[in-house]
């Protein structure tokens, strides 16, 4: 679902490995310069320099998107390929491209890079679970209207707690409906989305920080993972 798996190498006798050092793509400044390497129609260790165009980009395909877009030309044998800064450290994980048209594969320009804050955090879930837990706290979220948002908030952003799931971390934590939630781990969240890229960030046992207000008062509560449910079929 987020278009990521984990390879175990055996390294031969002798040999050791040197990984590349993993940066943090949440500091990711939209203009930065980012270079993608990969093998683009099997031309391997190709080397491309480019910018963030954009960050949190959500295409569509996925269940869950908070892409990196990138101006870097990606071609076809860049997925899974490195988006790196210009420190030598992987922000990214090169993935998709945007086509001019169903029989052009070349780049124009709009690549997709999986943030690899995100890419850790479901490679160490299948480290640990040899699958994927996603991180999950137990409400039913809403985005705010613009109008409540100025009036209530003044015009602080957040994420309004509908519901709150009985026996989940959010009710232990002792969220409550009606409660607006306005950090995730000290990350301003302003829509769902944003809820859940924030919460998908941090892996199954975490204990999380939400800044949350609650009526005229700003509280802070901890709020500890579980794994997501299996909810399909449930009606």
């Amino acid at each position: 679902q987020t278009d990521l798996a984990v390879v175990k190498i055996e390294a031969p006798a002798r040999v050791q490995f040197v990984p590349a050092e993993a940066g943090d793509s949440d500091r990711l400044r939209v203009g930065e310069f980012v270079i993608a390497i990969g093998s683009p129609f099997s031309l391997e260790s190709s080397v491309t320099l480019g910018i963030v165009s954009q960050k949190g980009r959500s295409i569509g395909l996925l269940p869950y998107e908070d892409f990196i877009q990138t101006d870097a030309p990606i071609n076809p044998g860049n997925s899974g390929g490195p988006l790196i800064n210009v420190d030598g450290q992987v922000v990214g994980i090169n993935s998709l491209i945007q086509t001019a048209g169903p029989y052009s594969r070349g780049s124009i320009g709009i690549g997709f890079a999986v943030p690899i804050n995100l890419a850790m955090s479901v490679a160490n879930s299948i480290i640990r679970y040899g699958k994927v837990e996603r991180p999950w706290i137990g409400i039913l979220p809403e985005n705010m209207d613009p109008a409540v948002i100025r009036g209530m908030l003044g015009g602080e952003h957040g994420v309004l707690v509908a519901r709150v799931l009985e026996g989940t971390p959010a009710e232990k934590s002792g969220l409550k409906e009606g409660d607006v939630i306005v950090k995730v781990g000290g990350r301003p969240v302003g829509s769902v989305r944003e809820l859940q890229r924030a919460i998908l960030e941090h892996s199954v046992g975490d204990v999380v920080d939400l800044l949350v207000r609650r009526g005229d008062q700003r509280v802070t509560l901890k709020v500890e993972t579980a794994p997501m449910p299996n909810f399909r079929g449930r009606r």
